[in-house]
């Protein structure tokens, strides 16, 4: 049986929680940033792009929209410009009217809306080829990859959460990816600890350029959105449609991915390492930069002593926390013990790859810091121009080879009073050397469990 984890990222596209929209406007009102360009050394009108942002994925009927970033580098007052942008064999140009001007080396965002669509996996790039009404030779383009197609994959949600158990704050984010947990229970969920026993250094090395705060618990989802989970709350009690995790689920299952992910798992004899085949299919043809990254992850790993800042907060309620003692003995789940990016140069995946092609994989990866029969490997697909995970897969492997584990909080077969529970036909019950074990009396071990004609390997704890 294959359970799934949950995790979060970058607000290289800002969502607060739901897609962002453009606003249809060619005049731009609004901050202004400060540059160091000397007006003495640069021409009377000149301006260029910085930085183009955009959603991954848009419908094919609709229209693109994208934000640019552009800094005067001209000496005069920038008060108006061009923006072009190319999509292949399309060129588009739509002007502006910047007020406030920017002043020399100010820069400024602009939001670029009505750009012609067409189904595929395409590039965008954007330029400034007017400033002040003056062409401008040789513009600078910025590019980015979308997608815009019809057919395509299901997207499994990744939450990745900075946390520590000296930090007194991270008991609400364990709570967090508890109701996660009941709530999504295909989310891949991970646990990046950050100066404690548990810390994993390139882990927290690769999720760095998504966080610009040190306070905890932080989460990143699908590495695009940027979650304060002191702030969010997953209360499953709360109206759906102020939940921003429901809110986020929708968003991403109504965005297909190009590219989905399978594979299968098993730990050599002495469980010192794990064998991982399988490969990633494409449902569009294209040049995009994708990593791929593993993360095998444990729960009950501990004890350790956890910060409960909620001790002293007697105003504050977070299930039961308020309650507890300054310093917590827990057992920690959702660990990261394991991560390393495994595409380099396209090892797995090329950058310019095929419609409806596989790319197989075989790897082996090290289990010294797992130290339980049960953990689940973590697989995903990141852009590497962007920092989005485009999709993932999860499945919990056992280094005794047991198939699924079960109890009382699995939905499809649980076990109550010595009895296995599933929505399937009555089971078949044996015991490890054959003997057929009637349902009602099983004890905690192993067991080969027949499910409409399927056998698995049972730990019911």
């Amino acid at each position: 049986m294959i359970t799934r984890l949950f995790t979060i990222i970058i607000a290289i596209v800002s969502f607060n929680c739901l897609a962002y929209s453009f606003t249809e406007t060619d005049v731009l009102i609004g901050q202004k940033k400060e540059g160091r360009v000397s007006a003495s050394d640069s021409p009377k009108n000149f301006a260029q792009a910085e930085q183009v942002t955009m959603n991954f994925y848009f419908n094919t009927h609709k229209r693109l929209s994208y934000k640019v970033k552009i800094v005067n580098l001209g000496s005069n007052d920038l008060k108006s410009v061009t923006v072009r942008t190319e999509i292949e064999n399309s060129v588009t140009d739509k002007s502006f009217t910047i007020n406030p001007v920017l002043k020399t080396g100010e820069s400024t965002v602009l939001t670029v809306n009505n750009v012609p669509n067409t189904n595929g996996l395409h590039k965008l790039s954007s330029a400034i080829c007017k400033a002040n009404g003056v062409s401008l030779d040789d513009p600078k383009f910025v590019s980015v990859n979308y997608g815009s197609y019809d057919h395509g994959y299901p997207r499994i949600p990744v939450i990745e959460e900075i946390t520590s158990v000296n930090e007194g704050w991270a008991p609400r984010g364990i709570e967090t990816l508890k109701h996660l947990k009941q709530n999504y229970p295909d989310w891949v969920l991970i646990s990046v600890h950050d100066d404690d026993p548990m810390e994993l250094y390139d882990y927290k090395q690769d999720l760095s350029m998504h966080f610009n705060s040190k306070d905890m618990p932080l989460a990143v989802f699908n590495r695009i959105n940027l979650l304060d989970m002191m702030t969010e709350n997953p209360d499953p009690d709360e109206d759906l449609e102020d939940n921003c995790y429901y809110a986020l689920d929708n968003q991403l299952r109504a965005h297909p991915s190009f590219v989905s992910i399978d594979f299968e798992a098993a730990c050599d004899e002495d469980a010192k390492r794990i064998k991982i085949t399988g490969d990633v299919e494409m449902s569009q043809s294209g040049s995009i930069p994708l990593d791929m990254a593993f993360a095998l992850v444990e729960n009950g790993v501990g004890p350790y002593d956890q910060a409960n800042s909620y001790a002293t907060q007697s105003d504050l309620n977070l299930y039961g926390w308020e309650n507890k003692s300054s310093s917590v003995s827990i057992y920690c789940d959702n660990v990261a013990r394991y991560f390393e990016k495994v595409n380099g140069e396209g090892d797995i995946i090329p950058e310019t790859f095929e419609e409806f092609h596989t790319y197989p994989f075989d790897l082996t990866f090290p289990l010294d810091d797992v130290k339980n029969d049960l953990f689940t490997v973590a697989a995903m697909v990141i852009n590497k121009e962007t920092g989005e995970i485009m999709n993932a897969k999860s499945a919990l492997v056992s280094k005794s080879g047991v198939d699924a584990v079960i109890d009382e909080t699995d939905n499809a077969i649980r076990v109550e009073n010595g009895f296995i529970i599933t929505s399937y036909t009555n089971p078949i019950i044996y015991s490890p050397d054959g003997r057929c074990v009637d349902n009602g009396s099983l004890q905690s071990g192993i067991y080969i469990v027949v499910i409409d004609g399927e056998a698995k390997r049972i730990l019911v704890k």
